[in-house]
């Protein structure tokens, strides 16, 4: 995996999940303490996410925003409410790919995402989350 990861390239996920986050209550006094919150996050996903790809023996050479909102969550707990923050990036896709998904079966999601989470299973977590990405690509495709 060859990525040059700086604090310039960090910087767009930091605004757009602030943006998506926010939209859901205001958690954070100012933007600045929720982006350093989140960059600090992010930095330390980063060997996860790294081990990840060399366990699935995938090669990538940037960071899609999924891979990083998801593997940061770990980092994130005691930060934020960690059920705010997944259907946060619920909210990114639906925006992203004009999809909305079906309410009750998302919160039955979010609860089992949020099990998962306690019980350190991030890869289930982002492995389902990718699923869901996907299929809101294909339904955009037909449409």
């Amino acid at each position: 995996m060859n990525i040059n990861i700086t604090e310039e390239t960090l910087a767009p996920y930091c605004g757009l999940i602030y943006e998506i986050y926010k939209t859901k209550g205001n958690f954070f006094k100012e933007e600045e303490g929720f982006k350093e919150i989140f960059y600090v996050a992010i930095s330390h996903s980063l060997p996860d996410i790294a081990n990840y790809v060399k366990e699935v023996r995938i090669n990538i050479t940037e960071l899609d925003i999924v891979k990083v909102l998801v593997f940061s969550i770990q980092h994130l707990q005691g930060s934020i409410i960690i059920e705010r923050y997944i259907r946060s990036i619920f909210s990114y896709l639906e925006e992203t790919y004009s999809v909305t998904f079906d309410r009750k079966e998302l919160n039955q999601s979010i609860k089992v995402c949020e099990n998962l989470i306690k019980e350190e299973q991030i890869i289930p977590v982002y492995t389902f989350i990718k699923g869901m990405q996907e299929g809101a690509r294909a339904v955009r495709k037909e449409c």
